[in-house]
Formats: structure tokens, C-alpha cells, sequence
């Protein structure tokens, strides 16, 4: 069975994959790894687990912009690699919550093509592809990131986006989003990977982990 890395997002608390996510995929702490990346790229556990067939990894700095993305990938690495030291898993799994899905497809590029395992799904929910919460005009990360489409060719991508339908958390945007993530951004991911973004209305940012089809994707893999 292959090894699950979980990135979570920008703002990323210990609970991301706990409460909204864990619970509901019944995967018990015993078998979840955590790690937080400091802000020199030192590696933290915060909780070890010896039949751990899945990791969490959390940034110390939890705001990672467009600007910050750019040494996020290596932070990334050291702590995927420390796992990988440990568990000397053959293949992963690599799931990212909204930033967090920018910062794993930019680890898949720049590192994880070259680590001596295999990539099997590459899975993101609320991810803003363009690096932006609502601007979907192409910027540096989409731009540095499309002429590597071809490296996702070999990974099944899956990218999962919800549409809130309640104008409190639509009014501020004035366009269909998640109440954080614009739906447009989220769609550029066909830029990135070549895969089209799956939507579904009445999910917002922090309830998109529950689309019934997200569940039934991560429950394979458990």
C-alpha cells in the first residue's frame, strides 16, 4: 500500500487534517505521522507513530503566498525525505489543501520526479492554481509551472473545488467561489496538471474535504 503525504494550506492549523478530514475517513492517530516545517527548514515531529501509514506536514510560517511558494518545495522535500528515511515507502500518495496543492505540485516538479519512488495520485481540494485566492490571469508560479505539464502525465491528478452557495461568503467576491477560492483560479489547474477540476455547489473552502467523491477517492487509498 502506498504511503500518504498530507500538505495542508496557508493558515494551516494542527486540526486541518484532524477534524475535517481524518474523522470522517475514520483513520485513527495511531496511524498518522506529523511534522511541521520550520522557518530554516528544520523538521519538527510533533507526533510519531511506529504503524504510521500516513503524514501530515504543517509550515511554521501557515501564510505562504505567491511570494513565499518559492522555498516551500525544498521545506517540502526535507520533510517528505524524512519520512521516506524512516518508512522506505516504493510509492505515495500526496494530497494538498489549498495552498498546500500549489506547494505539492510544485514539490512534484522541482523534487519529487526525481526521489526513488513513485507518485501515484496527486490530489488537491481548494487548491488556488494560480497562486492567487481570486485572480485567474496567469502569474509566476502558473507560468513557471505549465511547461511541466508533461511531468503529471504518469500521476493520476485528481483536483476537487467547492461552489458555497451562500452570498454571505460570495457577496465580497461577486464571482462563484468557496467563499475563499475562486472557482476560475481553481479551474487553471488544467494548466498545471491536465486534468480539469471537479466542482460541486454547496461545499465551501473548509467543508470540501466532505464531497462525498472526495471520500470515496482517499477511502482507496487507506
Amino acid at each position: 500500500m502506498a504511503f500518504n503525504f498530507w500538505v495542508a494550506g496557508s493558515a494551516g492549523e494542527i486540526d486541518t487534517f484532524n477534524i475535517d478530514c481524518f474523522d470522517h475517513l475514520n483513520i485513527d492517530d495511531e496511524h498518522v505521522d506529523r511534522i511541521r516545517v520550520m522557518r530554516n527548514g528544520d523538521i519538527q515531529i510533533m507526533d510519531f507513530n511506529d504503524d504510521a501509514t500516513n503524514c501530515v506536514c504543517y509550515f511554521e510560517q501557515n501564510k505562504f503566498l505567491q511570494d513565499q511558494l518559492e522555498g516551500i518545495p525544498t521545506q517540502l522535500d526535507r520533510a517528505i525525505m524524512f519520512e521516506f528515511g524512516i518508512r522506505n515507502f516504493s510509492s505515495m500518495n500526496i494530497i494538498g489543501f489549498s495552498n498546500g496543492g500549489n506547494a505539492s505540485a510544485r514539490w512534484i516538479v522541482r523534487c519529487g520526479q526525481y526521489r526513488p519512488f513513485r507518485i501515484n495520485n496527486f490530489v488537491t481540494i481548494s487548491t488556488p492554481f494560480n497562486g492567487d485566492a481570486l485572480d485567474a490571469t496567469p502569474n509566476g508560479f502558473l507560468k513557471e509551472m505549465k511547461p511541466h505539464k508533461a511531468v503529471f502525465s504518469n500521476i493520476s491528478c485528481h483536483h476537487f473545488q467547492g461552489i458555497s452557495d451562500s452570498p454571505a461568503e460570495t457577496a465580497q467576491f461577486n464571482v462563484p467561489s468557496d467563499g475563499v477560492i475562486a472557482v476560475a483560479n481553481a479551474e487553471t489547474c488544467i494548466e498545471v496538471t491536465g486534468v480539469k477540476a471537479r466542482t460541486y455547489h454547496g461545499y465551501n473552502h473548509g467543508t470540501a474535504q466532505r464531497i462525498p467523491d472526495v471520500t470515496a477517492l482517499l477511502s482507496t487509498f487507506l
